[in-house]
């Protein structure tokens, strides 16, 4: 804000809208008609002069069109007046800003009583272009570059084409570009699709006109058109304000600034705080500080000296191009063709080229060589060539244990050695996988895979062990024991998980006579005692020591304990095999039946050198009778 005296009187004034928009005339001039009025030197020019420098081109090109809406006809002394017009209009533009570099920081601080810029913005802004150039002046980068941006259009008013100018790179990082950019939320896009349908288009290709986003393309999302917001020109349609990074005046507080919906956007910039402004009282920086060494690109290390211009353009190509091709009015109607009048006049008054607010230049100061090899990574020009550090040498580098091993590289950067290493991710919060991958990247691998017992082999091969982890691998340290003949003794001494197969196959508690019997632990066969097996036949579990004496031969067999019984059974033909056995009993043999004896049988039925016995007499009434082998004697 201008602090300067500018009133005969030379008092410093308190500043209000019409210190600027209102300057006093530095000329002689009285301000009444009365007789006695002394002439003055600071009466104020009544023209409200802004800083719209385009708006007199403007008016002058569509008057000549005679597509001026409002008024027309200008006659010479009003065409000069457009012409003063602008010129104030410029001279407004250079009090608004001051700008000074104090080092690699440059200033920017706002004069006026308002956001810098202000207005509703539609298409304004303003930007620092800084040009680098080396030693030799030649151009290393330019910054905020404006010019041809690889688009071609034609103007519907006389077909002829046109290339647009505009910034080059509207997201450029080393570009300080200062504007608000509006926008409509979701909830509000629901309404605006209420009243004019899906395919309401908010947004435009600045390269190809095309739409970018409809209302439909917001609301579900598609990419490039997703978010809480999506930023538009519609002036009287958009309720968000997306960015306002514009900077504040003097004596803007946020409390104020909040009720008019002024706040800077995000409201940490300028002084703020971490999500609201600390003291609500408290009033705004009303300067920016931009670190040239803080971009991500930097400064050129090359650089010696940057020219700096604070551009300031009062309608953009983006902008003028949303009108264009926004305006659906139906032809005929009123104002249907205004878009395309806007941009004629856009194109044919020069596309509203920059202008220069305020210039600095940037320089770095005289170099003295200090004698140090630029090897040494400290951020000096040692050798005073216009580059830093240029010898340092980058050298690989390690970091990370196990699975967290990484490579990089020992660079300078800044002046100062950084280390590019960045040690990988764990593969688990425990190394407790046996892989010889030390997993959790603390030195030691394997370290936590947990021993767990096992065991192995079967019946008397029976054996414990645990599982360890050995050199990456899981390695289970049970051996089974060596198996033997088997044995009847309840055990499976030949580990073929089958427990005294062999010893009594039929079941009848008795060892066949080919296995050898334990009685401790307690054999299978009950009726057998340490030694070979002492079973008859261990394929029939009618035959074993003690077992039925007599059998009627058949398929099967059939067996008797009592010999009478035996007879009384084989009507009406049979033969009966009788072991060397004595039978106390009286054999009464009355059945009419062909009956044949086979005595002397052993245990096994299977051969009759034996004597079979009957004390208590045969008798014989029927039937016949025959004794084919064997001895039977009756007592």
């Amino acid at each position: 804000m201008r602090q300067d005296p500018t009133y005969d009187d030379g008092a410093r004034p308190l500043f209000t809208c019409q210190s600027c928009h209102m300057a006093p005339l530095s000329a002689s001039g009285i301000g009444a008609n009365k007789q006695g009025v002394p002439p003055r030197n600071d009466l104020p020019v009544h023209d409200l002069t802004g800083g719209n420098n385009w708006i007199y081109p403007l008016i002058k090109q569509q008057d000549a069109r005679g597509v001026l809406r409002l008024g027309g006809d200008l006659n010479a002394t009003q065409i000069a007046a457009m012409d003063a017009g602008k010129i104030r209009a410029e001279d407004s533009l250079r009090t608004t800003i001051s700008m000074a570099v104090n080092g690699d920081v440059v200033r920017l601080t706002n004069l006026t009583g308002h956001k810098a810029i202000t207005g509703y913005p539609e298409g304004r802004r303003m930007w620092l272009n800084i040009v680098w150039k080396d030693a030799a002046g030649q151009t290393l980068r330019e910054d905020g570059e404006i010019g041809l941006i690889g688009a071609t259009f034609t103007n519907p008013v006389d077909n002829n084409t046109f290339q647009p100018i505009s910034l080059k790179d509207l997201h450029d990082p080393n570009t300080k570009i200062y504007e608000a950019h509006y926008s409509v939320t979701k909830a509000w896009a629901g309404t605006i699709q209420d009243l004019n349908g899906p395919d309401f288009a908010l947004s435009f290709d600045r390269k190809t006109g095309e739409v970018e986003c409809t209302v439909r393309d917001f609301l579900t999302d598609e990419p490039g058109c997703s978010g809480a917001y999506l930023e538009t020109f519609h002036f009287a349609l958009n309720n968000h304000v997306a960015k306002d990074n514009r900077i504040p005046p003097y004596g803007m507080r946020y409390d104020e600034a909040e009720k008019r919906n002024a706040l800077p956007v995000p409201v940490t910039q300028y002084g703020g705080g971490s999500t609201v402004f600390p003291n609500i009282g408290a009033a705004y920086e009303y300067w920016d500080d931009f670190d040239l060494s803080a971009t991500p690109d930097g400064i050129p290390s090359k650089a010696a000296s940057a020219d700096i211009t604070l551009y300031y353009q009062g309608t953009s190509w983006e902008y003028v191009m949303f009108l264009w091709k926004a305006n659906n009015t139906p032809a005929g109607d009123f104002l249907a063709d205004e878009g395309v009048n806007m941009l004629d006049a856009w194109v044919k008054t020069g596309m509203v080229p920059p202008y220069a607010m305020a210039t600095a230049t940037w320089g770095r100061s005289a170099c003295v060589p200090t004698g140090t090899s630029e090897a040494i990574c400290n951020g000096v020009d040692d050798d005073c060539d216009g580059s830093v550090d240029e010898d340092y040498i980058i050298t690989p580098t390690a970091c990370g244990d196990g699975v967290c091993a990484s490579a990089g590289q020992l660079e300078c950067q800044g002046g100062n050695e950084v280390d590019t290493c960045t040690p990988g991710p764990q593969n688990e919060p425990s190394d407790s996988t046996c892989d010889s991958l030390d997993g959790d990247c603390d030195g030691s691998v394997d370290e936590d895979f947990i021993i767990s017992p096992t065991s192995c082999g079967d019946g008397a091969c029976a054996s414990a062990g645990q599982l360890e982890c050995q050199g990456g691998t899981e390695v289970d340290t049970c051996t089974p024991g060596l198996p033997s003949a088997e044995t009847c003794n309840n055990i499976d001494d030949n580990c073929d998980t089958s427990t005294d197969e062999g010893c009594d196959d039929d079941g009848d508690g008795y060892c066949d006579d080919t296995m050898t019997v334990e009685s401790a632990p307690v054999p299978v066969c009950p009726y057998s005692v340490d030694g070979p097996g002492n079973d008859c036949d261990d394929g029939d579990l009618n035959i074993y020591p003690g077992g039925p004496a007599v059998r009627k031969v058949g398929t099967p067999h059939t067996y008797y304990s009592i010999f009478q019984v035996a007879y009384d059974n084989t009507a009406p033909v049979a033969t009966l095999q009788i072991q060397d056995h004595e039978f106390i009993e009286v054999l009464l043999l009355d059945d009419v039946t062909t009956v044949t004896f086979q005595a002397g049988y052993d245990c096994s039925y299977s051969t009759n050198t034996g004597t079979s016995i009957v004390t208590g007499g045969m008798t014989i009434n029927n039937g016949a009778v025959t004794i084919e082998s064997g001895t039977l004697e009756i007592q």
